[in-house]
């Protein structure tokens, strides 16, 4: 079985691990742990610093597969978890790659599989996938596919060309479109990036979202972020409680087959 396939089989499972883990973490030597013919490959996970690095961290971890990951601040507290043999500083792992991955696979025996927790090293990945892809496994779409399902202006254009069910949407590029948008359009307004950036998060104290709930509010957030964010996307509040929002999760292989 391939690496990817054992990880899909792994993720499908949906166990998670919600316990708090006490033993912190810092980067050390790699373990000297029987690694030829183990049973798995081992995981990098870049962002581990991340949420979702932790969580993924644990899963991987409950299912005995080697798990590494990179993070941008080692002390972060989703760094303190011994599901993790070892964590890299992230700048140091970008700038060399395939040290790190030629390590791995003469340690296990096999190619590491990288799973990237965040949006910004799904990019990394991608523009840097032929590289990688001597000395890692992974599994992401085309590039063109990616900008479609990762910007959300081209994907919100896509699903109006092709009538997918949307509320009442704007792209916003000047102030006077900002204006036209307030006296047309319905309140409460959303106001998002087509794509979110360090520039958008610190202007926004970390919110990726903004909801304007009247005209003045909705000027005066967007004036100001106009100037970082080249277009702004305007959507009218849909009402509901979180109940409402449902998610779905549908795992393929290199063939597009459901697993």
């Amino acid at each position: 079985m391939r690496g990817l396939e054992v990880f899909t089989a792994i993720l499908r499972s949906g166990e998670t691990e919600s316990s708090v883990e006490t033993c912190c973490k810092k980067a050390k030597p790699l373990r000297n742990l029987s690694r030829a013919g183990h049973l798995h490959p081992p995981a990098l996970l870049p962002g581990i610093d991340r949420l979702l690095g932790l969580q993924l961290a644990r899963i991987l971890w409950r299912r005995k597969v080697p798990v590494f990951g990179t993070a941008d601040n080692l002390q972060s507290q989703y760094c303190r978890t011994r599901a993790a043999i070892r964590i890299v500083p992230t700048r140091e792992f970008l700038e060399e790659p395939e040290s790190l991955l030629r390590r791995l696979t003469q340690e296990y025996g096999r190619r590491p599989v990288i799973i990237p927790c965040a949006d910004d090293f799904v990019w990394w990945l991608s523009d840097n996938r032929e590289l990688v892809a001597k000395y890692a496994d992974f599994l992401i779409p085309p590039a063109k596919t990616l900008e479609l399902m990762s910007d959300k202006s081209s994907f919100y254009r896509y699903a109006m060309e092709h009538h997918l069910p949307l509320p009442p949407t704007r792209f916003v590029h000047t102030a006077e479109e900002l204006e036209t948008a307030i006296r047309e359009m319905s309140f409460p307004l959303l106001m998002k990036p087509a794509r979110k950036t360090d520039e958008w998060m610190q202007m926004t104290d970390g919110f990726k979202v903004l909801k304007a709930d009247e005209a003045e509010t909705l000027r005066r957030m967007g004036n100001k972020l106009l100037p970082i964010a080249n277009e702004l996307i305007l959507q009218q509040w849909v009402p509901g409680p979180d109940a409402n929002m449902h998610s779905l999760y549908v795992f393929f292989d290199r063939q597009s087959n459901p697993l």
